[in-house]
């Protein structure tokens, strides 16, 4: 989780930028016609990304399931992994419709949340 932190956009990520821009156009600051989203100027495949599509929901589900056993846990890990399958269904509906080939390739190569076993045997 912590390189993905680092290769991307955290600040980003967690919505401090946007809430800044926000706060600026609040008090007269000039505000952006149209605000670039997080991931969209290019197709991030290098470092943790050249491993896995969605390492920090990947990194997420890692911590729970090495957390200690409680009904709590197991039952907060299955939702997490709800939450993990449905969103990333839908980021790679986005994806797809911002980098079209481009991503379906990285798609055919790279594995959702593990390393595929031909990255690992390469």
């Amino acid at each position: 989780m912590y390189a993905a932190f680092i290769q991307s956009d955290y600040l980003e990520f967690w919505g401090v930028k946007q809430a800044w821009r926000g706060v600026k156009a609040l008090f007269g600051g000039k505000t952006v016609s149209e605000s670039r989203l997080f991931g969209t100027h290019r197709l991030e495949t290098r470092g943790i990304y050249g491993w896995v599509r969605h390492p920090m929901l990947s990194a997420g589900l890692m911590f729970l399931v090495t957390s200690g056993p409680s009904l709590n846990n197991i039952v907060y890990t299955l939702m997490y992994t709800a939450y993990m399958l449905i969103g990333g269904y839908y980021e790679e509906r986005r994806l797809l419709r911002i980098f079209s080939e481009e991503y379906h390739n990285y798609q055919q190569n790279v594995g959702a949340f593990f390393p595929r076993l031909r990255q690992l045997i390469a």
